[in-house]
């Protein structure tokens, strides 16, 4: 069984506002972020930790579950006063702060997050040169950024709120001015499915996994494999790691496709629902036409009880006058 991770969650959170994803957004950028803050997250625990650009504070409370100590800053006012209302913890807080200039002293930190923040800044150099201020010696920084040559391909749209887009390579050798250690992990949102070593090498996969509404747990190695494959012969047999990616499913078509898609779906629920409409549509008719009948039948029932009593009334006075003559014709006799 792996770790269970509640999941900190705010009442009413606000929509997405200057680029800043809440938790009322989700979908592909909701799984993007959740799955690098409880990626460091492992890396948090018993550690000052500083997260810069913390937005609506969701992550740095993330961060906060294992971390000695964890500060978000964030340069919206706004941000900052919803989440130090949101999510309360005596080793959590939210200050207000350029991320060109930590309002924090020099060595306060081991572990320095900030995701999707170096691309809307033109200064870089100097967010990175305050990230290093404020770390402790041998302490981590874990930050990201889009691969323009992926996320902004030619004739794409450009993403208003982003100054600077870097390349893999440049991102990497920006780092390299502040670091002398450098690792990389490439990141892609997928629906699917995965294939993974069963674990029995040094390095063990991380793997999240999100347990309903309010938690995700954590685990070494993939949890609860609903199947295996075996690959057998008389040699050496080392299969690679596997992922199968449906991206549709995750709602990253452009949006005329995504258009293209829902008109298509359109077509053919009205396709298939045409006879249903025209058997409704027949139903509804011959049940009025069966409230007619039935309004029909209950008057022509009146009617005809009405007839019968005046008829048995006229029997009676029928028998009246048949007596009566009777009497009258024994009299002449």
């Amino acid at each position: 069984m792996g770790e269970i991770i509640a999941w900190p969650k705010a009442s009413n959170p606000p929509s997405l506002t200057e680029g800043r994803l809440t938790e009322s957004d989700g979908g592909q950028t909701e799984i993007e972020r959740l799955h690098r803050y409880l990626t460091a997250r492992e890396w948090c625990r018993d550690k000052d930790v500083l997260d810069v650009a913390s937005g609506e504070g969701y992550g740095t409370a993330l961060l906060a579950q294992v971390a000695r100590s964890a500060l978000g800053v964030e340069t919206a006012p706004d941000a900052v006063d919803r989440a130090n209302t949101a999510y309360r913890a005596n080793n959590l807080s939210f200050l207000v702060g350029d991320a060109r200039f930590l309002p924090s002293p020099d060595a306060a930190f081991d572990v320095v997050t900030s995701f999707e923040t170096i691309e809307r800044l033109a200064e870089q150099r100097r967010f990175l040169s305050e990230i290093r201020r404020v770390l402790r010696p041998g302490g981590l920084l874990i930050a990201s950024t889009p691969d323009r040559d992926n996320y902004s391909p030619a004739e794409s749209a450009a993403n208003p709120f982003h100054v600077r887009e870097l390349t893999q390579a440049e991102f990497e050798t920006q780092l390299r001015s502040y670091f002398a250690e450098v690792s990389l992990l490439l990141q892609r949102p997928v629906f699917g499915s995965v294939l993974l070593p069963n674990g029995g090498g040094k390095a063990a996969q991380l793997c999240f996994e999100r347990r309903g509404e309010g938690h995700f747990e954590g685990s070494l190695n993939l949890p609860r494999p609903q199947y295996v494959v075996a690959f057998a012969s008389d040699e050496p047999v080392p299969p690679p790691p596997s992922v199968y990616i449906d991206t549709g499913r995750l709602g990253m078509l452009r949006p005329s496709e995504a258009d293209a898609q829902l008109r298509l779906l359109q077509d053919k629920l009205n396709t298939e629902f045409e006879p249903l409409r025209t058997a409704l549509s027949e139903v509804r008719s011959l049940r009025a036409s069966h409230d007619e009948l039935a309004c029909a039948h209950d008057e022509a029932t009146k009617l005809l009880a009405a007839v019968r009593s005046e008829l048995a009334g006229a029997r009676d006075e029928v028998k009246g006058l048949l007596a009566a003559n009777e009497m009258a014709e024994r009299r002449v006799r």
